[in-house]
Parts: C-alpha cells; structure tokens; sequence
C-alpha cells in the first residue's frame, strides 16, 4: 500500500462521507502502516493535534446524521396497499387520510342495504264512463247480443225488458230518406237545351237512386224481422209519399227503380196486416193512411182490400 510522506497529503485525500460503500471509508489500519518517522513529522506541523496509532479524530454530531438519513433514503419503500397495513414506510399524514378515504370507498360492509329505486307516482285512473255513454258506441247486433245473454242468464228479467220496451223510433229512419231523395235531386244536371229526365240525366243519378232503393226496403225488413207489426205500417206508409215523388223519367225502363220500391213496400205492409192481428181501432187510422196514397200505385189497392174485410168481419 502507498505510505504517506506526510500529514498534509492525508488532508488531500478525497472521501465522500456521506457515501454509504465501505470502499471510500478511512481504515484504520492505514494509520498503522505509517512509520515513527512519519508521524513524527506530521506531529511538528501541526502543534495543536496529537496524533496516536489507535486514534483517529471522530467527525462531529452534524456528520453523522447524514449517512444515516442516506441510509433510510435509500431503502426502497413499497406502494401502500389498501388490503393491509404493513408499510415498509411511513406515509405521511396527507397519504393517510387519502388511504383512509380510499378504505370508505371500497370496503363496502354488509350492514348498508342497497339503494332503493325512488318510488313511482300512481297512474291516475280514467273515469267510470257512464252505462249510456258507453252503450252507445255499440251497433245493434251488439246490444241484442248483451240482452240476450242476460236474459238467457237471469229469465226473471225477461218481463222486465219486455215492460220497458216501447215503439221503435221511426224518426231517424224517415231522415235517412229525407236525405236520400235530395241527393237524387242534387244530381240532376241542369241543361237548357234537354230534358232534365232524359237519358244523359238518369245516368247521372242512377247511383242515388239505387241507394235510396236499399235503404228504404232495408229498413222495412228490419221491421218486418224484428216483428213490429204497427211500426212496420207507420214506416211504409212514411216511404210510400217518399217514394212517390221520385224523379218520373222520359224513358219508361228507367222507371223500374221506383216501380221495384212501389211494389216491396206493398209486400211488407200486406204481411204486417196479417201477422199483425191488430185492434180495429189501429186498422181504422192506416186505412185512411193507405187510402191516401193508393192512387200512386196500384199493388197498395189489395192493401186497402184486407184492411175493409177485416173491419167488416
């Protein structure tokens, strides 16, 4: 090992205190590989420090905090972990409180109940629509099927129903009819230069008139069906001044129409009077009703026949 010459090439000697290799640290023993001699020398040029073989200057308290805080930097310290408490460093009191928030966060305890879906508001119910409101969105066929389950279910109610039945309305039918025949007249073109019944215009208004031909003989066998004999009279005496002051066109064919009406309606007003077996007093009031009209068209006249016979018996 290099011996040195003097004290002063000691001072020289670079040495990193706070490093923490074993390697740059001052031994010993290189103290005692130095002669008398050299000691002696150095002793002279440096009257205020005595130097022995075993004894070697202890730094001061400053210093030797230094290695030791190097040493504690240096150690690597693990990332804290929620899971545990074990560290292999103290966090400080910034990291504690995030860690513990972390905690709150995670660690869910069995007590707390989930969350509760908000309640919904009740659906706000519609009305009771009334019986007769209702009753009235119904076609026919409908309500004669509901009648007749009822019936057929509770037969005490049956003389009930019969007690409050009254005389069909003839009103709306005799509307249907109204309505037709000015249809027919609204659709006669106007012209100067022809007939308003020729041929050019019956063409025009042979749709109107086959409906009014359907609505009138429908509804006279709606009655007849549903056997109400007095209403039935009431309605073909109604369609009969109806059907009298339809269009009389130039050509005798086109006439069919009317004719065809003329000759139904007589039909069911015959069958009315003999299923009808009505009251004198009834019979009385629609023979001066068919009198009235039985100039228009001759199939009434056997009509007007039954009605005297029947009086007469």
């Amino acid at each position: 090992m290099q011996r040195f010459g003097d004290f002063e090439d000691l001072r020289s000697l670079d040495i990193d205190e706070d490093s923490d290799s074993e390697e740059f640290r001052p031994r010993r023993f290189v103290l005692r590989d130095l002669s008398s001699t050299d000691i002696m020398r150095a002793s002279h040029s440096v009257s205020n420090l005595a130097l022995t073989p075993d004894v070697y200057p202890s730094p001061p308290p400053e210093e030797e905090v230094i290695p030791r805080r190097s040493k504690r930097l240096s150690t690597p310290c693990r990332p804290p972990s929620i899971f545990g408490d074990c560290f292999q460093c103290t966090p400080c009191s910034e990291d504690t409180a995030l860690l513990q928030m972390a905690r709150k966060r995670l660690m869910l305890t069995p007590d707390k109940s989930p969350l509760k879906s908000p309640e919904k508001r009740p659906r706000l119910q519609a009305p009771k629509v009334p019986l007769h409101t209702e009753l009235g969105g119904y076609s026919q066929q409908q309500l004669v099927d509901v009648i007749d389950n009822l019936v057929c279910r509770h037969p005490c109610l049956e003389d009930e129903i019969r007690s409050e039945l009254k005389s069909p309305d003839i009103k709306p039918m005799e509307g249907k009819l109204s309505n037709l025949r000015k249809d027919i007249y609204r659709s006669i073109p106007s012209t100067r230069w022809s007939s308003s019944r020729d041929s050019h215009c019956f063409r025009k208004v042979k749709g109107h008139l086959q409906a009014y031909k359907k609505i009138c003989l429908d509804q006279a066998r709606s009655l007849t069906k549903a056997q109400c004999w007095e209403a039935a009279l009431k309605y073909v005496c109604i369609a009969l001044k109806f059907t009298s002051k339809l269009p009389d066109w130039d050509e005798p064919s086109h006439n069919s129409i009317k004719a065809q009406c003329f000759s139904v309606l007589a039909a069911q007003c015959m069958i009315s009077l003999k299923r009808g077996l009505m009251a004198d007093e009834v019979l009385s009031k629609y023979l001066v009703k068919l009198k009235s009209v039985a100039h228009l068209n001759k199939e009434i006249e056997p009509c007007v026949v039954f009605i005297e016979k029947a009086l007469n018996n």
